[in-house]
């Protein structure tokens, strides 16, 4: 939910090994650099065996900005440091060195998964990916049962030029404003036909950014409250634009050069559909500085706006 994207990897080594193959594995990674390290630096009287140390713990480090491990090619000089240092290392020490290298190993991911746990329970909302399709569901940490549990949620139709290339961190600021404890939100590439995808249940509120607003002509009825937050697109004419949903409300910047807002106040007048403004200058929100206003707003109840 952080970018527009799917990512390609974490652009650190560790977090691709932990992440794609899992814990046990990164420790036993850690294990075996931390033994090579500690081999190499009893070699201090042999100096190729410390230049091989150095061009290992060099391409270490260099794997926590980058994800070389995943290049066969940057395993050449890795590599063939490794066996220099296994060569000339002294035998005597290797059980002393290896217990040492499997305890800071060891010590590392318990910090790593305790740091994971307890972040984890900060977060009040938790993130659940749906198998069936790519919208995402947020649900409280107390009411978390899965990405189809029935009950009252918010829809979110998300556009990256309203909430931001890394909407999903917008989206998780306002959570907490929402009026029930689960919300759906569909990303700006979900392929969805008119009215599959809409849960249609009572109560719900329903947020429809940028481009996405033109989804609320797909039916001309509706329940619970909508909202057309920035749109980024005209809104059709002709029969298409009617909608009978008392609870629509139309949400506009205060500035905007975009050339829409016009024909989007013409529209809401014809409508009769309720209109106000954000305090803000251009589509994309930014919720600092205007928490009081976005709050009632996405409370999508007894807020005074609807």
């Amino acid at each position: 939910m952080e970018a527009a994207e799917r990512p390609v990897g974490f652009v650190n080594s560790y977090l691709d090994v932990s992440v794609e193959i899992g814990l046990p594995v990164l420790a036993v990674v850690l294990a075996v650099f931390v033994f090579l390290i500690l081999l190499a630096a009893r070699r201090r009287d042999f100096i190729a065996s410390i230049a091989a140390g150095a061009c290992l713990l060099a391409w270490g480090v260099a794997n926590v900005w980058s994800s070389l491990w995943m290049e066969p090619l940057l395993w050449v000089c890795p590599a063939f440091a490794a066996i220099l240092i296994i060569i000339r290392a002294d035998k005597s020490v290797m059980p002393a060195a290896l217990l040492r290298s499997v305890a800071v190993a060891g010590a590392v991911i318990i910090l790593i998964w305790g740091a994971g746990w307890f972040s984890a329970r900060s977060f009040e909302w938790l993130i659940i990916k749906d198998a069936s399709s790519e919208r995402v569901s947020l649900r409280k940490r107390e009411n978390a049962g899965g990405a189809n549990k029935t009950g009252a949620q918010v829809e979110i139709w998300a556009d990256g030029a309203v909430f931001g290339a890394f909407y999903g961190r917008n989206i998780r600021a306002i959570a907490p404003w929402f009026p029930v404890s689960g919300a759906i939100v569909y990303p700006p590439w979900f392929a969805a036909g008119r009215n599959q995808e809409h849960t249609e249940q009572k109560g719900n509120l329903r947020i429809y950014s940028g481009f996405q607003a033109a989804r609320v002509f797909d039916t001309s009825r509706g329940e619970g409250n909508v909202i057309l937050l920035h749109p980024t697109m005209p809104p059709p004419r002709g029969s298409m634009a009617k909608i009978e949903n008392s609870k629509l409300l139309l949400c506009l910047p205060e500035q905007d050069t975009s050339g829409y807002s016009l024909q989007w106040r013409r529209w809401a007048a014809a409508m009769n559909v309720r209109l106000v403004y954000s305090p803000q200058l251009g589509p994309r929100i930014v919720l600092r500085g205007n928490v009081d206003f976005w709050r009632r707003l996405f409370a999508g109840q007894n807020n005074g706006l609807f």
